[in-house]
């Protein structure tokens, strides 16, 4: 085996790593007051669904330095639907708008036939005076919670 083998095999080994971790972390610096907001978002794993079978954002405080933004695509009748983020941007007065791409079963693609609910989180350092997230054909989702 040669050195060339090794480094494809390490970074390989990584990138399965990171993605089956699911996350994804961006951070975003503000220039206002030295304030800054970090952002991480990722795939959940939730045992009860059914909180999340309507389509919207559920805004969560975790405690005095994490907010939690929930998204659900709300309940699909396939595991071929699901979306994805496009863009997080976050202004200098903490408005966040969220725009996302939303992932339809193809025809003719063979997919399990099961309830499922496609869910993102995006956790906040800190708490946002405004959440927007859309679609990028820009249909807004509803706000559940606040």
């Amino acid at each position: 085996m040669n050195k060339k083998t090794i480094i494809i095999g390490t970074n390989f080994i990584f990138l399965l790593i990171l993605s089956c971790l699911g996350i994804f972390v961006f951070v975003n610096n503000l220039s206002e007051n030295n304030s800054k907001l970090t952002y991480l978002y990722s795939i959940l794993n939730i045992a009860d669904y059914s909180y999340y079978q309507d389509r919207g954002v559920i805004a969560q405080q975790i405690d005095e330095t994490e907010f939690m933004i929930i998204i659900s695509m709300g309940s699909k009748p396939n595991s071929g639907y699901d979306f994805e983020f496009v863009e997080v941007d976050i202004d200098k007065k903490k408005n966040v708008t969220i725009t996302i791409r939303e992932i339809e079963t193809a025809p003719n693609i063979a997919v399990n036939d099961v309830i499922t609910y496609p869910v993102r989180a995006i956790s906040l350092s800190g708490k946002p005076n405004k959440v927007v997230v859309q679609t990028v054909d820009g249909v807004r989702y509803p706000n559940l919670n606040f």
